[in-house]
């Protein structure tokens, strides 16, 4: 339903300007302001209708009654918008010169005289002459002839204090007097306030200049720590473990991962990269991840010291450590596999050859890696070596006689005979007919290599009163010699990774309820899988 102007006499429909309403959540000033603003509108559309109390949302004024056609803001107050001012009209619908005599009686009520000026004569009596009958012109003109240049009533000097028209001057003066006092009064109330704002603007002004100085200070100071950072982050870039660190440097690469080139890293990396889970929080890349795990198995670096180098904390170093060798157990398995014969015998080196022709198949050998020692007496017994007289977990490596590793058995206690690791291990079963194996003189396996049609050759060793015939000491000979090889392997696997070298901590041994290999079944593999990435120790001439 359209609203219809409040503005007295002005025949627009469909008003939208609403009076303002008084601001009470935005400050002292906004609401004096905003209160001061409301009275001056309600002064100026001037309706009886329409007061401070009665002022409702449905009352409306549009457009023409202002200059610009739409009212100023509320600090805007120089602005002639700032209140309505065009086409007001009267409130009552009244000439402007009967509202003007309203005001003057109205001021003369106040004073407790009669609302108007009778422009009757008074009673008299009958034998009195009538008087005569003074009319609202020429009280007018009389106003203007008696008034002196500084806007004062002069009464002339009169006899006759009684007379009407002079009763009704001195009247009139006094109310003008009234209405130029209070006129004054407010003169005065209007120059306190300007003064007063005066005041405040000067001290606002003060107070920008004072944050103006303290934001041009606080602004030189983030400048200087912004050089600052700008300088730590180039320095912490030059200092981070980054992939383009290890570009082009091969002896870093080999210092850093045991790898032998750059090249080895990155096909290692886009073999495990794609599978490392990045946390959104986590400030280490897939690269750095990598790298963590790499530098774990290398030095045995202590987690506090990773996580210096790092920038991370403790716990995400044990975190991706854990993750990481993983990930590398499984996308690994491809380079620890048991060979083809017929691969195997088209490369087989000159030096077995020329011994056991192309009969061998894998020479095997086992090693230890020590562990903290357990709280339950049964774990202590399981795993306690009586040849190292420290408790230690056993696996059994198997080489080819390239050097390659093709078989890493899962750990055992290191009570364990090497006879019993070996015949439950499943390696026998990897064995065809004619293969050969080479172990050492622990290995007592004929037996169960004849059930698989295969033969073991183990050194001879000599016993009590029977010394060694000059062909076993040939035939030891060559078989010591050639099974060297993979105790070269083992400890080249354990000089390159000193983890394995080191005492591991009991909870690299536990599993859950997923999976039943150990974290230090883990590392190992992935220890042997990452020496076949390597150069062979084993020539082929």
């Amino acid at each position: 339903m359209p609203h219809k102007c409040v503005v007295f006499g002005c025949p627009v429909e469909g008003a939208t300007i609403r009076i303002p309403a008084a601001i009470k959540n935005q400050g002292e000033e906004t609401q004096r302001s905003s209160e001061a603003r409301r009275r001056e509108w309600i002064r100026q559309i001037g309706c009886k209708e329409v007061t401070l109390d009665t002022a409702r949302s449905r009352h409306r004024l549009c457009h023409r009654h202002f200059q610009s056609g739409y009212p100023a803001r509320l600090w805007d107050k120089n602005n002639p918008d700032w209140i309505p001012s065009l086409h007001m009209g009267h409130a009552n619908g009244k000439s402007p010169e009967s509202a003007r005599h309203e005001m003057a009686a109205a001021g003369l009520a106040k004073i407790g005289v009669t609302d108007k000026i009778s422009t009757k004569a008074p009673t008299t009596s009958p034998s009195q002459p009538p008087a005569p009958a003074v009319s609202t012109t020429t009280l007018e003109t009389t106003f203007s002839s008696l008034r002196s240049p500084d806007n004062a009533f002069l009464v002339p000097e009169t006899n006759s204090s009684s007379s009407p028209v002079n009763l009704s001057l001195t009247r009139c003066n006094t109310t003008v007097d009234v209405c130029d006092g209070r006129l004054a009064s407010e003169n005065l109330d209007l120059e306190t306030q300007l003064k007063e704002l005066e005041d405040q603007v000067i001290r606002l002004t003060g107070e920008n200049v004072d944050l103006k100085t303290k934001l041009r200070q606080h602004g030189d100071e983030v400048s200087g720590m912004t050089c600052g950072n700008i300088g730590l982050e180039t320095k912490l870039e030059s200092s981070n473990i980054l992939e383009n660190t290890f570009v082009g440097c091969d002896s870093k690469v080999q210092a850093y991962t045991g790898l032998s080139n750059f090249c080895l890293l990155m096909i290692l990396f886009n073999l495990v990269g794609p599978h490392l889970r990045q946390e959104p929080r986590s400030s280490l890349s897939k690269f750095q991840q990598l790298m963590l795990c790499l530098m774990k198995l290398r030095f045995n670096l202590p987690v506090l010291v990773l996580a210096d180098m790092f920038r991370v904390s403790t716990t995400i170093v044990s975190r991706t450590f854990r993750s990481v060798i993983d990930v590398m157990y499984l996308r690994m398995q491809p380079l620890v596999v048991w060979p083809e014969r017929d691969c195997l015998h088209y490369t087989m080196p000159l030096q077995f050859k020329k011994y056991f022709g192309n009969k061998i198949a894998v020479i095997i050998d086992c090693f230890e890696v020590f562990v903290e020692k357990p709280s339950s007496l049964q774990s202590h017994a399981q795993t306690f070596s009586m040849n190292k007289h420290q408790n230690a977990v056993k696996y059994l490596v198997g080489i080819a006689p390239q050097g390659a590793v093709t078989f890493v058995s899962k750990g055992w206690g290191g009570q364990v005979s090497d006879k019993h690791l070996i015949e439950n291990c499943a390696l026998l079963d990897k064995l065809i007919h004619g293969d050969v194996i080479l172990a050492d003189m622990g290995f007592n396996i004929k037996n169960g290599a004849v059930l698989h049609c295969a033969d073991a050759i183990i050194p001879a060793f000599a016993k009590e009163k029977f010394p060694l015939s000059p062909l076993e000491v040939e035939t030891t000979g060559k078989t010591v010699h050639a099974r060297t090889h993979v105790e070269r392997v083992i400890g080249h696997l354990r000089q390159k990774y000193t983890i394995l070298s080191s005492t591991v901590p009991i909870d690299c041994l536990l599993t859950n309820e997923e999976e039943t290999v150990t974290t230090l079944d883990k590392m190992v593999f992935v220890g042997c899988a990452l020496i076949n990435m390597c150069p062979s120790v084993i020539t082929f001439d």
